[in-house]
């Protein structure tokens, strides 16, 4: 590797989005870890290999691969977490599903700044104020921590400047 230009070649020859043996090769290493047929994403262009000349002469648009969770397959505009969401491929996080990071004062206080496994509370947990709801039988009542205001209100007008400013963090 003598010149820049080649470097770039290299870098582009060994990455799975841009050479498609390695995609094929990434979702056939994913498919064993998942249990999930997934090589069909990138399976349309597993011959394509993308040069440093190909995208100076032109953009390309990259090979599906298993090291981002989207897809572009069949012109779709690449879309992040398609893989997780259409294919039930986990999240890679611990608990394979979506996480977020909270730093809010509260949420560290009571140790909910990442999602962890809480199993479901035995009954007896609840007062008895909690086990009925009065005046109706088709309610459902929930109880949760947040600071944005904004999850407290039911609007379907979530494009409303006043609703737009509530969200805080």
């Amino acid at each position: 590797i003598d010149t820049a230009r080649n470097v770039a070649d290299a870098i582009l020859n060994i990455s799975s989005a841009t050479n498609g043996k390695l995609s094929q090769k990434s979702y056939e290493d994913l498919e064993e870890q998942t249990g999930m047929p997934l090589k069909d994403i990138s399976s349309e262009r597993a011959a394509e290999k993308i040069s440093f000349l190909n995208i100076t002469s032109q953009p390309r648009e990259v090979i599906p691969t298993a090291v981002f969770p989207g897809s572009n397959k069949q012109g779709r505009r690449y879309s992040p977490f398609t893989t997780n969401v259409e294919r039930l491929v986990p999240f890679r996080t611990l608990t394979g599903r979506q996480s977020y990071y909270v730093d809010h004062e509260v949420f560290q206080q009571f140790g909910e700044s990442l999602p962890v496994y809480k199993p479901t509370l035995p009954p007896m947990v609840f007062g008895n104020r909690d086990k009925k709801i009065k005046g109706g039988t088709d309610a459902l009542v929930l109880r949760y921590l947040t600071p944005h205001g904004k999850w407290n209100i039911h609007s379907m007008y979530q494009d409303n400047k006043h609703m737009l400013t509530l969200f805080r963090g």
